[in-house]
């Protein structure tokens, strides 16, 4: 939908991790994703032992999943610090992998999901679903079903789970894939 964002400009965007709390729809979809995490693990009998999100904000997902998680942002505060395309190689491995509303402010969404795939068994996504205008100034992408589909197949996922949320304020899809 635009450009990347300058360094200084990601560095204002991002200048204290995003805390979903302030928003009545985004607490109900961090509630959502924990549930189909939850589900994925299920299904597929992976545990999570080790959860990993480094664009994690104040990290309600992964600490909802497990005790430890390897959390990071692109804002300071966490062990991992820095935008994700340069943090994704500090981590060995993960059972499951959460890149909640992340991928629509990357520059190669791509490239970030197959690098996580050589890194994780299962991965959570969740990404505003059919998203299209460009009233976030934050955001580069915008998908359908079908296009967030296409591109975690291209990457290597199988999705498992998926599901919508229909809020007044936004619209969510959300992914589990093995």
């Amino acid at each position: 939908m635009r450009p990347p964002c300058t360094p200084d400009e990601l560095v204002e965007f991002y200048s204290t991790p995003h805390d979903h709390t302030r928003y009545p729809d985004h607490t109900l979809r961090v509630e959502h994703t924990v549930s189909l995490a939850k589900d994925l693990c299920r299904l597929t009998g992976t545990g999570p032992r080790l959860v990993a999100d480094l664009s994690c904000g104040n990290a309600t997902i992964p600490r909802a999943l497990c005790d430890q998680p390897v959390l990071g942002d692109i804002a300071p505060g966490y062990p991992l610090t820095g935008p994700i395309e340069n943090t994704v190689h500090l981590v060995d491995y993960a059972d499951l992998w959460v890149l909640s509303e992340t991928a629509e402010h990357l520059d190669d969404p791509d490239r970030v999901l197959t690098l996580i795939r050589e890194k994780a068994s299962l991965l959570v996504l969740s990404t505003p679903l059919a998203e299209f205008d460009n009233r976030n100034p934050q955001h580069y992408w915008g998908w359908d079903q079908d296009g967030v589909r296409d591109m975690l197949k291209t990457a290597g996922w199988e999705p498992v789970v998926w599901s919508t949320m229909i809020q007044p304020n936004a619209a969510f899809q959300i992914w589990g894939c093995r």
